[in-house]
């Protein structure tokens, strides 16, 4: 009886193993589809290959920085001259972006990490006729803060007095700037 015993054992065993191994082997059909991994480009919508941000940087395009707000209503737009310089030793950063015949320009004196803050100071200036309109009142949010690879993001928003005291304003609002690329 153990004999009978022994090879029931090994018997079921056998077809256990069996059993596995055909259901593996039927489960994988030549006709199944191979899962296609894409290739790595600067046009995937994907932040991979060492670009600085969505495929732009590195081994990319530069990246494109932009700056926008609504100024008095009406909307501004970098028409992409951006300037930025970042003091890291005094944690003081300006950004300015031009139309041609318009500037703004922030400056922001403290931590250099993402979160809320005042604006240390900001000037938005016309070039025709030449006004320039101060302000020390605002905010800036810095979404974004790559020391890596010296991009910032983030938000604005500020009221500037004309620079010769007549009390004229100007309100800046909806203020963004991506992709900025700042110097040390």
């Amino acid at each position: 009886m153990k004999y009978n015993s022994a090879v029931t054992t090994l018997s079921r065993v056998i077809y256990g193993l069996f059993f596995f191994l055909s259901l593996g082997l039927t489960s994988c059909v030549e006709d199944d589809p191979i899962p296609v991994i894409p290739e790595e480009s600067c046009s995937d919508g994907i932040r991979n290959q060492g670009e600085i941000d969505v495929d732009c940087g590195g081994p990319c395009p530069p990246c494109v920085g932009s700056m926008t707000a609504v100024v008095n209503s009406n909307s501004w737009e970098s028409s992409g001259n951006l300037n930025s310089i970042l003091n890291a030793q005094n944690q003081s950063l300006l950004i300015a972006g031009t139309t041609g015949s318009t500037d703004i320009s922030i400056i922001h004196n403290g931590p250099l990490s993402p979160g809320t803050y005042n604006i240390s100071s900001a000037i938005y200036s016309e070039s025709n006729p030449a006004v320039t309109y101060l302000s020390f009142e605002g905010q800036v949010i810095f979404t974004k803060w790559d020391h890596l690879n010296n991009v910032v993001a983030g938000a604005f928003s500020f009221k500037a007095v004309e620079a010769t005291g007549t009390g004229d304003t100007v309100i800046v609002t909806n203020g963004s700037f991506n992709k900025v690329v700042y110097q040390e």
